[in-house]
């Protein structure tokens, strides 16, 4: 049976050695955790926000947000979580 990456994510939470989560800020460095051979990988608001050239803290619009990490999601096959800060519920 094929596992989502939902899935697979959760299943990496109950493995008997611990899940270590590399940040990435865009493809490239998602591509190079994933060679390199990371389980899982993660964002880093900060680093996200710094390596397009915006302050940290949500001062990037969703719409640019979500077009960032939709690259990076669109371009790995990894189990992929997002540091999405306060959600962006009031924008």
């Amino acid at each position: 049976m094929l596992k989502t990456k939902y899935d697979q994510f959760k299943q990496l939470h109950n493995e008997k050695e611990a899940l270590i989560l590399y940040n990435c800020w865009d493809v490239a460095t998602a591509l190079a955790l994933e060679e390199s051979g990371a389980s899982a990988i993660a964002t880093s608001s900060y680093a996200l926000a710094q390596a397009w050239g915006f302050p940290d803290g949500q001062k990037m619009t969703f719409t640019e947000f979500y077009w960032f990490i939709s690259r990076i999601a669109s371009h790995i096959t990894r189990p992929f979580t997002v540091d999405i800060e306060a959600g962006y519920a009031v924008e």
